[in-house]
């Protein structure tokens, strides 16, 4: 059963948020999606679309603390047998994070990079992985415009469902949260202290996951986002089964002309 989009706020998304409680949150959502490797069926249509459009770079665009990109990245390569790069980006950047990465052919951007403004100069696929529906309508149109705009083919893929039953699969979160916790490094004393003396960290994260549903966007709705943009791009939306029989939505366009690769 679905229900209309509400456009509530995430702590994450709040200026005023304190670095380390945001750091804390894309810690473990990035656990948890590398952990189980639920993006790892986005690997083909990534490989489909570098191949089609000549390109050998991911501009991945809300990275967080590195998110699924790395992981995917690393298997995309295998699978085409070559070297794939990956540029991580984020509005507010998690510098700490970028600079633990050391894999080579990955390189991160320090400077905050929003996602409706990205420079032109940053060439590649662009991706977005669950983190679409942080942007209101227009702000979501505006992603998709400038990659047009900049004649880059994007990638939106997305795990939370704007459905009741996604809602209810939330009632363990505050459970995973202690959970997983336990188990990302690097140890932090307060992570623990935020974590299990003063639970604000499975708070938060479970207040995050509740409105991101809530905000996800239906394909139908994606679609309608890309109507003045038909001539100049392909656009193809659908779902993905990931393990765990996670699904996954997503929203891919290309150019119709190709001119230039990275």
């Amino acid at each position: 059963m679905g229900f209309p989009r509400l456009h509530l706020f995430e702590f994450e998304d709040l200026k005023w948020m304190p670095k380390i409680f945001r750091r804390f949150i894309t810690d473990l959502l990035t656990y948890q999606i590398n952990h189980f490797g639920i993006y790892e069926a986005t690997i083909g249509k990534l490989v489909e679309i570098l191949d089609k459009t000549g390109h050998d770079t991911i501009i991945d665009l809300c990275s967080g603390s590195g998110g699924p990109a790395l992981g995917v990245r690393e298997k995309a390569s295998k699978a085409v047998g070559r070297d794939i790069r990956l540029v991580l980006t984020d509005k507010y950047p998690n510098l700490e994070a970028f600079a633990a990465i050391k894999e080579k052919h990955v390189t991160s951007i320090s400077e905050s990079v929003d996602a409706v403004k990205v420079s032109q100069r940053l060439k590649g696929m662009r991706t977005v992985f669950t983190a679409f529906h942080h942007f209101k309508p227009e702000q979501a149109q505006g992603i998709l415009k400038n990659a047009v705009d900049g004649c880059m083919p994007i990638g939106i893929f997305e795990i939370t469902e704007r459905k009741l039953v996604s809602l209810m699969t939330l009632i363990i979160a505050p459970i995973t949260s202690l959970i997983f916790s336990l188990f990302i490094r690097p140890y932090k004393v307060s992570r623990f202290f935020w974590t299990y003396v003063i639970p604000i960290i499975p708070l938060l994260y479970t207040w995050d996951g509740l409105i991101s549903n809530m905000r996800t966007y239906t394909k139908q709705e994606w679609l309608e986002m890309t109507n003045q943009f038909q001539d100049q791009f392909t656009w193809e939306t659908g779902e993905l089964i990931s393990r765990f029989h996670i699904k996954i939505t997503y929203l891919i366009g290309y150019p119709k002309t190709i001119n230039s690769a990275s």
